[in-house]
């Protein structure tokens, strides 16, 4: 990998969000319905889901047109959204049990042991106590783990169930985790820019909640951001799945040149 993240090829990831036909309108649509599920739960945000979607199809299929996909083919959008709304609670559900297993454990053991020492059983409370506490921090490094885990395959999983286009894709896990494989260099470079970009984002966030001034832009500056951000995960995610399917079936990789006209780094 991977010449295609060179300079030129980050300079056009970050200007790929902003250049095209009617780049603007584009943008605010996605934030509008960002901002829409703050006022009605959940379905506005299946429409965010599915337009970062046609992204991911979009750079995965190596389209060159070097603009954001249009906003259109709604029923198509919507059941996107759908899947990649419920992909994404099934990849989130180990470590969400997990957590809650391991937090429930701790309070668990701890009001057990308040029962103990209340009972005058000062040697239960101390067994439950050096119980829950190891157990509580060894299912939180593990979710940790796992979570950053579950993190690295989701892209290639769900740009996957995308490009099939049927949500069975998602557990073809055999043939996403081979271009995973293919690409895992280009695979955590996107994850690395993807962290450092939200991270960005934030700091430029709490940098305006530092004085009153600044303060009343915050909201316009976070539905700013985050269509932003979302347009280049899904290029991230789109272009190391390229690269994957390309290196399994044999095809040359992009060259350092290639950013400078398609919308892929």
């Amino acid at each position: 990998m991977h010449e295609s993240f060179s300079t030129a090829g980050l300079k056009a990831l970050f200007r790929y969000p902003v250049q095209g036909k009617e780049w603007g309108r584009k943008l605010l649509y996605l934030a509008l319905f960002y901002l829409g599920g703050f006022i009605i739960p959940v379905v506005p945000w299946l429409f965010c889901c599915g337009y970062f979607a046609a992204i991911l199809r979009q750079t995965a299929e190596g389209d060159s047109s070097g603009e954001m996909p249009e906003w259109q083919d709604w029923n198509r959008l919507l059941m996107d959204g759908l899947r990649m709304f419920a992909a994404g609670l099934i990849l989130a559900l180990p470590v969400v049990l997990l957590f809650t297993f391991g937090f429930s454990f701790y309070f668990g053991s701890f009001f057990a042991g308040v029962g103990a020492s209340e009972a005058g059983n000062d040697g239960l409370m101390a067994l439950w106590l050096s119980i829950g506490m190891p157990v509580f921090f060894c299912t939180m490094a593990f979710g940790i783990l796992l979570s950053i885990g579950l993190h690295l395959a989701s892209g290639p999983a769900l740009t996957h169930m995308v490009v099939k286009g049927t949500f069975g894709a998602l557990f073809q896990v055999r043939e996403w985790w081979q271009i995973l494989r293919a690409n895992l260099g280009g695979y955590l470079i996107a994850i690395f820019l993807i962290y450092a970009i939200l991270y960005a984002g934030q700091l430029l966030i709490y940098v305006t909640l530092t004085t009153l001034v600044l303060m009343c832009i915050t909201p316009l500056l976070f539905f700013a951001i985050t269509p932003y951000t979302t347009v280049l995960t899904a290029v991230l995610f789109g272009q190391a799945y390229r690269e994957g399917a390309a290196t399994l079936a044999g095809v040359a990789e992009p060259t350092g040149d290639e950013p400078l006209s398609d919308p892929v780094i």
